[in-house]
């Protein structure tokens, strides 16, 4: 999986565009850092804003940022998740952009859901 948070959010919090999330695997390290912090664990692999913020915590922690759970907040519009195949998770926003598949820096253009599935 893969999350990318709105622009504002990014900038803020010092996150990668895209930050890979693997939610077959956490560590105890990981659990009892989520904990400490104020969040819940166990509620990962469920829906609603809780599990969406103990996702997005875990991302960014993963790639190197430190923000206490208690505190993180962001825009859940502009957050976007896309599954290994590459296809949107919970949002009904028709633009979709596209992860970068090189280390390339340069921003894609956002591209239509319907023209992804094609």
């Amino acid at each position: 999986m893969k999350i990318r948070l709105g622009d504002a959010d990014r900038e803020r919090l010092g996150c990668p565009e895209w930050m890979e999330l693997d939610l077959t695997t956490m560590s105890v390290a990981e659990a009892e850092a989520l904990e400490a912090s104020g969040g819940d664990w166990t509620v990962i692999h469920d829906s609603g804003a809780k599990a969406m913020k103990t996702r997005i915590w875990l991302a960014l922690h993963r790639s190197g940022v430190t923000v206490p759970f208690s505190e993180l907040t962001f825009d859940v519009i502009a957050a976007k998740a896309q599954d290994d195949s590459g296809k949107a998770e919970g949002s009904d926003n028709d633009e979709l952009p596209t992860p970068p598949t090189s280390a390339s820096s340069t921003p894609r253009s956002p591209r239509k859901r319907s023209q992804a599935s094609t």
